[in-house]
C-alpha cells in the first residue's frame, strides 16, 4: 500500500529565487486552483492543428481527480508561496520492483524556465524514495517536450528507451 500522506501536511520544501518551492498532497480544492489559470503549452504538439486550448470546467477537474485517486495515483500540488503552480503526479505503480512513473504539469509560461519545475521533481524524487518506499521513479516524455527532457537531465534521470513519440527515462531515489 503506498502512502500518499496527510492531505493537508507539506511533503517537502526548498527555496529557489528566493521563493519557497514545495509540495503537498493535492486536494480537489488545489486542483481547481491550479487548473482555474490552467494554459496548455502549444510547444508540446508537433501538429499546430492538434493545439486546443484549455477550457476550465469545474465538473471535468473534480472528475480528473476523482479518476485519478481511484487508479491509486499519488497527485502532489506544486506551491510556490501559497500559490498553486503546477501538479506531480505519480502512477503506474510497480510494488514488485517499487517503481512508479512521474509526470509534472506546470500551471502557465509564468512558472517555466525558472528552475521551478526542477526544484519541484526533486523534491518529489526524495518524497518517491523517502515518503512512498520507491527505488525507481520513471518518466515518459513527449519527444517533442524539450523542457521536459531537460528538467529530467537536470534532476539525474538516465535514458532507459524511447519508441515514435516518448523516450522513456528513470532514476534512483536513493
Amino acid at each position: 500500500m503506498i502512502n500518499s500522506g496527510p492531505e493537508t501536511t507539506q511533503v517537502a520544501n526548498s527555496t529557489r529565487e528566493n521563493t519557497m518551492v514545495s509540495i503537498t498532497p493535492m486536494t480537489t480544492e488545489l486542483a481547481h486552483k491550479l487548473f482555474s489559470g490552467f494554459e496548455q503549452d502549444k510547444a508540446l504538439f508537433a501538429n499546430e492543428k492538434d493545439f486546443v486550448p484549455y477550457v476550465y470546467v469545474k465538473e471535468n477537474v473534480d472528475k480528473y481527480v476523482e479518476s485519478r485517486r481511484k487508479k491509486g495515483n499519488v497527485l502532489l500540488a506544486i506551491l510556490i508561496n501559497e500559490e498553486v503552480i503546477g501538479e506531480i503526479r505519480f502512477k503506474d505503480f510497480d510494488m514488485d520492483r517499487r517503481s512508479a512513473e512521474l509526470g509534472i504539469v506546470l500551471k502557465c509560461d509564468r512558472f517555466k524556465n525558472r528552475g521551478l519545475g526542477t526544484e519541484a521533481i526533486r523534491l518529489a524524487i526524495d518524497y518517491a524514495g523517502n515518503g512512498l518506499g520507491l527505488l525507481t521513479v520513471t518518466a515518459s516524455v513527449l519527444k517533442t517536450n524539450k523542457r521536459s527532457l531537460r528538467v529530467c537531465e537536470k534532476t539525474g534521470f538516465r535514458y532507459d528507451r524511447e519508441d515514435d513519440q516518448f523516450i522513456y527515462l528513470e532514476k534512483e531515489t536513493k
